[in-house]
């Protein structure tokens, strides 16, 4: 239930801070790309070994919680053009079919325009001007 996250999160020892996203906030709680591994598996872990009242335990990682980290913009940039650069190899298709599609648009309109008006020597100079 979405409702009991809040309560779930902040019983392993993540609670939410005030003004913030609670979707955003657990992404970056489970992303690995932001967070060191060790305390991405500890929360994985807790969430298969909580009991059947729903209470988990979660150690403190060592490397410190994620609230309050100022995560560089070089360091977002490198990620998103990582996680882009597997996209175009993982579906290379899509890019090829936009490259086909403009490739086919810019022909229909050369053939459209070429003969749009006359081209002669006396209009060298208004070109230039």
């Amino acid at each position: 239930e979405s409702s009991a996250a809040l309560d779930y999160f902040a019983s392993i020892g993540h609670a939410i801070p005030p003004n913030t996203n609670p979707a955003e906030f657990f992404l970056d709680l489970v992303n690995n790309d932001f967070v060191a591994q060790a305390e991405v598996d500890l929360i994985l872990d807790a969430w298969t070994k909580k009991g059947a009242d729903g209470v988990a335990f979660v150690p403190k990682a060592s490397t410190g919680g994620s609230t309050g980290t100022i995560v560089p913009l070089s360091k977002q940039i490198g990620v998103m053009m990582n996680r882009h650069a597997k996209l175009v190899y993982m579906d290379p298709v899509l890019y090829i079919g936009r490259a086909i599609i403009f490739l086919v648009s810019n022909i229909y309109f050369a053939l459209v325009y070429i003969k749009a008006r006359e081209r002669g020597q006396d209009q060298v100079l208004n070109r230039m001007w």
